[in-house]
C-alpha cells in the first residue's frame, strides 16, 4: 500500500490519502482532486474510465454541481435529483445544453416510492421532513419519492461520486441505496452533516454515522483543513441558538480493518465540542 494510503495517526481522518491533498471546499475541486493520480496515488486503480458518473442529490435550480462536473469532464455523465416542482424546471434548463451527458429526475430521493409531502423552506432548501432551518415558511408540496436503487438498477456504471445535500434526508437516500452499498458501486460521497438538521427530520448523526459504518466508509470532516472554520456556525434555529454543520468526505477504507478505528466518535465528539462553544447555543440529543 502507498505510504499515502496507510492510516493517519490520528483517528477520525479518512485513510483515502489521508486526505492530506484538500485545498478546496467545493465539490468540483473535490473531484478534481479524487481524480488525479499524482495528487491521490492509492485512487489511481480505481479511477474510472472515460465515461465516468457523478450524481447530485440535490441539485437545486441553478444545477451548479452538476454543470460544474459536466464542464470540467467532457466524457462523463451527471445524474441529479430535485423534488421542488419549480427548481427542477430550473436546474432542467441549465442542463440541457448538456444533452444526454446529464439526467435530471424531478423527484425526492429517499428510501421508497411514492409520494410525500416535500417542506420549502425558501428558495434553496427544502427536506421530506420538517426541519428546524431558522425563518422558514414551512410551505409544503407533495412530490414523487424514488430510491437510488431504483434509479440505477438498469445502469452498469459505478457512482464515482455521490453528493448529497438533503436538509436532514440523508440517512433515508442512503438507505434507499442499500443495493448499490452492499455491492460496493458507490465510491466516494460528500454529505452535509448537521445533527440538527437529521434531528428533525426524525433522524440522527448516530444513524448516519452508523448506516455509513456498517457499508465499511470512513468520514472525514472535509473542512478540517481549515483550522479558521472547520465547523460552520453560520445559522440560527427557529428559537435563536444557532446551530453547526459541516460537510463530510466519505470513501471506502484500502484496508477493511481501518474502518473498524473510531472515527464515528471522533467527529461527534469534533462536533460537539464547536457547538458549546458558541454562544446562546444549545446541544442537541447527539451530544
Amino acid at each position: 500500500m502507498p505510504a499515502a494510503c496507510e492510516l493517519p495517526s490520528s483517528v477520525g481522518v479518512a485513510p483515502l490519502c489521508n486526505m492530506s491533498f484538500l485545498t478546496g471546499l467545493r465539490s468540483i475541486q473535490l473531484l478534481h482532486k479524487l481524480v488525479d493520480v499524482r495528487k491521490c496515488p492509492c485512487a489511481g486503480p480505481q479511477l474510472p474510465a472515460a465515461d465516468g458518473l457523478v450524481v447530485d442529490g440535490g441539485t437545486s435550480d441553478d444545477a451548479e454541481d452538476a454543470v460544474t462536473w459536466l464542464d470540467s469532464r467532457p466524457a462523463w455523465s451527471a445524474v441529479g435529483f430535485e423534488a421542488a416542482p419549480r427548481r427542477c424546471a430550473k436546474a432542467a434548463t441549465a442542463l440541457r445544453r448538456y444533452g444526454s451527458r446529464a439526467t435530471l429526475t424531478c423527484k425526492a430521493l429517499s428510501d421508497r416510492v411514492g409520494t410525500s409531502f416535500f417542506a420549502l423552506d425558501h428558495e434553496q432548501q427544502g427536506s421530506l421532513g420538517q426541519v428546524d432551518r431558522g425563518n422558514s415558511t414551512s410551505k409544503s408540496v407533495q412530490v414523487e419519492t424514488t430510491t437510488l436503487d431504483r434509479e440505477f438498477e438498469w445502469r452498469r456504471q459505478d457512482i464515482f461520486l455521490l453528493k448529497l445535500d438533503l436538509q436532514g434526508g440523508e440517512p433515508s437516500a442512503l438507505r434507499g441505496a442499500t443495493n448499490l452499498l452492499r455491492s460496493q458501486r458507490i465510491w466516494s460521497l460528500y454529505i452535509e452533516f448537521d445533527p440538527y438538521l437529521l434531528e428533525g427530520a426524525s433522524s440522527s448523526a448516530a444513524e448516519l454515522l452508523a448506516l455509513l459504518h456498517r457499508h465499511s466508509y470512513v468520514c472525514h470532516n472535509f473542512r478540517k483543513k481549515y483550522s479558521q472554520a472547520p465547523w460552520l456556525c453560520n445559522y440560527k434555529r427557529a428559537n435563536g441558538k444557532h446551530a453547526c454543520w459541516t460537510n463530510l468526505l466519505c470513501s471506502r477504507a484500502p484496508d477493511p480493518t481501518l474502518h473498524a478505528h473510531g472515527w464515528r466518535e471522533h467527529l461527534m465528539t469534533e462536533f460537539c465540542r464547536a457547538q458549546a462553544k458558541k454562544k446562546r447555543a444549545s446541544l442537541p440529543a447527539a451530544c
